[in-house]
C-alpha cells in the first residue's frame, strides 16, 4: 500500500532564510516558491537524491499551519508518503481506527490527490497520502 516516503514538510518563518541553507549551502537544487492561497501559505520544493523537501511557510496568520508555527516553532511539520492507491489507504486506515483528515482526496498545489492522517493517530506526526502519479506539474524542474 504504501510505497517510499516521497517528501518531508517543514514549516519556516522565512523561506528566502530556509533556502539560503537547503539551497545554497548544501546545494539541493529548488522548484519556484509558489502561493497556495487556498491553504494561506507558499511552498517551495527541493531535491535531496530520490527525496523531496517541502518548504512551508504561512501566508495568512489564521490558518492551521501559522498556528502550528507560533505554537511549535520551525521544523518538521509533516512526512509524506506515496501510495498506490489512495482511496483504498483511505478506507484502511478509517477502518483501523485512524481519523483521517480527508475522507476523500483533495487536491494538492501540484494537481495532486492527497489526504491527510491526524498527528494524534500517528504518533504526534502529520501524515499525507499522496497518489502515486497524480502530480500534474513537477514539484523541481
Amino acid at each position: 500500500m504504501f510505497r517510499r516516503l516521497d517528501h518531508v514538510g517543514l514549516v519556516v518563518r522565512e523561506t528566502a532564510a530556509a533556502l539560503r541553507l537547503y539551497r545554497d549551502l548544501l546545494g539541493l537544487p529548488a522548484g519556484p516558491t509558489l502561493p497556495h492561497p487556498r491553504e494561506g501559505v507558499k511552498i517551495t520544493f527541493l531535491r535531496a537524491g530520490d527525496s523531496l523537501l517541502e518548504l512551508i511557510e504561512p501566508t495568512d496568520p489564521t490558518t492551521g499551519v501559522a498556528r502550528f508555527l507560533e505554537k511549535r516553532g520551525e521544523g518538521l511539520h509533516h512526512l509524506c508518503y506515496e501510495v498506490a492507491d489512495l482511496r483504498a489507504a483511505i478506507q484502511h486506515l478509517q477502518a483501523a481506527g485512524l481519523q483521517v483528515l480527508d475522507r476523500e482526496p483533495r487536491r494538492g498545489l501540484h494537481g495532486e490527490e492527497l489526504a491527510f492522517i491526524h498527528p494524534r493517530s500517528a504518533h504526534g506526526v502529520l501524515l499525507e497520502l499522496y497518489q502515486a502519479g497524480s502530480r500534474q506539474h513537477p514539484v523541481v524542474p
